[in-house]
């Protein structure tokens, strides 16, 4: 479990992200809570966004895994400096915990580096931060080196694969192996595309296209 806490203004939120079996990736009420504004314009808020885009004040998934990556969403309290700080974390040490600003290029090991400064707004940022685990230390290289034309953002969760565009577009993607083999395909269908990878355990490329361009992205199936 990892608790989360924005504060600003002398006001603070938290967030919750916790790893139960019995979990579901998709909203349940039984594990998951959805995220409650104030209406205080000065507090800061910060949740978690599931992959289907749900906010969530309580996000509970099933496993934890290696190059897990979720959203987290920040709304500051007016423009300021926000402080996001580790307030709890117990989970299998196996893992390192990586808060990633993809507006400032950082990354952040919250094990070593629990708090963590930022300028913000008023405005509602759903894709500037994410909270990434690996087994080893991250490199920019990997994070940051996504071409600047791309249009959709590409992620997993298990054998479950999401394409979520910039732009809701008509298009197709394609999932092919290390080899250049296509092994399954088919149409993009809205905001956000899920589909599950019928591939084995292994890696895997998946290629998103619609006129607006093309994403593509190495994606890791580990069951």
């Amino acid at each position: 479990m990892i608790r989360l806490s924005a504060t600003q203004n002398g006001y603070a939120d938290e967030t919750v992200l916790r790893f139960i079996p019995e979990a579901t990736v998709e909203y349940d009420g039984d594990f998951d809570a959805i995220k409650r504004y104030s209406g205080a314009s000065l507090v800061p808020q910060i949740f978690c966004i599931s992959p289907q885009g749900s906010e969530l004040a309580i996000s509970t998934l099933p496993e934890i895994y290696n190059d897990l990556t979720l959203r987290l969403g920040l709304q500051g309290g007016g423009a300021g400096v926000c402080r996001i700080k580790v307030e709890t974390i117990n989970f299998d040490e196996d893992f390192t915990p990586f808060l990633v600003d993809l507006q400032e290029h950082a990354i952040i090991n919250l094990i070593e580096n629990p708090t963590y400064e930022c300028m913000l707004n008023d405005q509602n940022t759903k894709t500037r931060f994410e909270i990434r685990f690996s087994r080893t230390t991250l490199s920019s290289n990997t994070i940051f080196n996504a071409p600047k034309d791309e249009f959709a953002n590409i992620y997993t969760f298990g054998k479950q694969v999401f394409i979520e565009q910039l732009h809701q577009l008509p298009g197709n993607y394609k999932v092919l192996d290390v080899s250049g083999k296509v092994i399954q395909e088919g149409q993009l269908t809205g905001k956000i595309t899920e589909f599950n990878c019928l591939g084995k355990r292994g890696t895997y490329i998946v290629k998103a296209q619609t006129k607006a361009g093309i994403s593509v992205q190495k994606i890791i199936i580990t069951h």
